[in-house]
């Protein structure tokens, strides 16, 4: 098992009533399955604010970071994440709602 930091910021961290938890995965986790072990924790008010409507895709007003560095830039929800790995979430508004 691997322990892994996970800071929130902004608009998820007033949701969630957080700044920062620390979860257990198996070993060599991606950010994809840190963000859906998170989603399973939290429910769907953190689904709905972090993933995008099918889940496979981080939501266009979030930044999921590892150590300091966007997912984006990396191998999106692919990227491997280290043991003591610190992972922020953060949204960059409140998510908006409806279509």
């Amino acid at each position: 098992m691997q322990t892994v930091k996970v800071v929130y910021i902004g608009y998820i961290s007033q949701l969630l009533g957080k700044r920062q938890e620390e979860i257990s995965l198996p070993d060599n986790p991606t950010a994809g399955d840190i963000l859906q072990e998170l989603a399973k924790a939290h429910g769907e008010t953190f689904s709905s604010a972090v993933l995008s409507g099918d889940g496979q895709a981080v939501d266009s007003w979030t930044r999921v970071l590892v150590d300091d560095r966007d997912i984006r830039n990396l191998q999106g929800l692919s990227t491997r994440v280290k043991e003591g790995a610190e992972v922020c979430v953060m949204a960059l508004f409140e998510v908006p709602a409806g279509g």
